[in-house]
């Protein structure tokens, strides 16, 4: 039974405002299991005020040792992880991060458990939590932000300089885009974020075939499916998205023609490292290649990634990088001849309280009751890590987390 709820300090840089749960969620948390407690280690940057929280009945204190779960949001940093406790946060290990190996071999070796909010999902294998709405809006108001101080040397405000996306909403209304071509990739949580600033900045949403073959005298998008964006590489393969997500390399890119005719991409699929490249570095290297801005918030880097461009994660201070295909190399942006790349990770921590409040909701009302049950399917389909081992359903780490080097310490120890 779960008695004690830690929310941690986010310790990763650069500083990240979010919070997993909110002062008000927090309160009807613990009316609706007496006897639950919440704490909170004090913070000056979080997007609520430690006083917020009190005032919610929340304890603020530095020591969370006593918690039964304790709730991050981005990577704990190795020096900050207590031994023998269970944790939930985005490790952003499952995937073989290479970047965060030492964190999962660390996580194991403290005997610590580990509950991935990416890996939670309901019956359906949906996704019970997760930012990625959020980081659909943020990635496609920068997209329009670049495309103002490349093409029209005008400035907008940025979305961390305002209260909330709301606050952003009326300026969206009244901006110029002339007659440019922006291309939205998935249908997931994260492209319905890009597509909500789309239709907020009144640009006239189109469909893939009126996208490639009609003109337009004024700004214009097109959302793009799996099913737009790969082909199969064998006549006699249909396509299916079933087929595409259990068999990846059976496909191939259909991109070529809409990188001939768009303005801006907005990368908002998921991706997977065994799926095709939307398009290859020669590709990019193709006078033919039109695209000059591109909003990657898919965010892998290369050379394991979607994008071949994105070959460094930009911050929300300094967003966008210039890239020139030609000599793979990267400029300062907004430069003529280079193309835009803005990689940012953590956009949704440009409106840390919108995207605290939708992520706390989710995980009040759907996660943290499931503690409360005595088996519980999703919270095992999510736990990564117990008892120093990996969990069954996450065995396929063991040859991203035990390599020979980790073997032979481990062994020695």
């Amino acid at each position: 039974m779960l008695k004690k709820i830690g929310i941690l300090r986010e310790e990763k840089q650069p500083v990240d405002k979010r919070t997993p749960l909110t002062p008000e969620d927090c309160s009807a948390l613990m009316k609706t299991f007496p006897g639950l407690e919440i704490y909170a280690q004090p913070c000056r940057d979080r997007c609520y005020r430690d006083e917020e929280f009190k005032a919610a009945g929340v304890v603020i204190q530095e020591n969370l040792l006593d918690c039964d779960l304790l709730l991050g949001i981005k990577e704990i940093p190795i020096h900050c992880l207590m031994p023998s406790r269970r944790y939930m946060f985005f490790s952003h290990t499952i995937k073989r991060q290479l970047h965060n190996l030492k964190l999962l071999q660390t996580m194991l070796d403290m005997n610590i458990e580990l509950i991935d909010y990416e890996a939670l999902e309901n019956e359906k294998r949906e996704r019970v939590v997760a930012f990625g709405y959020w980081a659909g809006v943020v990635g496609a108001y920068n997209a329009l932000w670049m495309t103002q101080k490349r093409i029209f040397k005008k400035t907008m405000a940025r979305l961390y300089e305002l209260e909330n996306y709301k606050a952003a909403k009326d300026g969206l209304k009244g901006l110029e885009f002339g007659p440019l071509k922006f291309l939205i990739t998935g249908t997931g949580r994260v492209a319905s974020g890009a597509v909500q600033v789309m239709e907020d900045a009144s640009i006239r949403r189109v469909t893939p075939q009126e996208f490639l073959n009609q003109t337009f005298n004024e700004p214009v998008y097109a959302q793009l499916g799996s099913a737009d964006m790969f082909i199969p590489k064998f006549k006699h393969i249909e396509f299916s998205r079933q087929e595409f997500h259990e068999k990846p390399l059976n496909f191939k890119s259909n991109m070529e023609a809409y990188t001939q005719i768009a303005d801006v991409l907005i990368n908002a699929i998921y991706w997977d490292p065994k799926a095709p490249q939307l398009f290859t570095m020669k590709d990019m290297k193709k006078s033919s290649f039109k695209i000059k801005a591109i909003a990657d918030i898919t965010c892998d880097i290369a050379p394991e990634a979607s994008i071949p461009s994105t070959v460094k994660a930009t911050t929300i201070p300094q967003p966008v990088f210039g890239f020139l295909p030609l000599r793979e190399k990267m400029v300062e942006p907004f430069m003529k001849s280079a193309i835009d790349v803005m990689s940012i990770p953590n956009l949704p921590s440009e409106l840390p309280k919108d995207a605290s409040k939708h992520f706390s909701t989710n995980l009040s009302n759907i996660v943290i009751p499931e503690f409360f049950k005595e088996d519980s399917a999703m919270l095992k389909g999510a736990r990564v890590i117990k008892n120093r081992q990996l969990t069954e359903q996450f065995n396929y780490l063991e040859s991203y987390v035990y390599d020979d080097i980790y073997r032979a310490s481990r062994i020695k120890s």
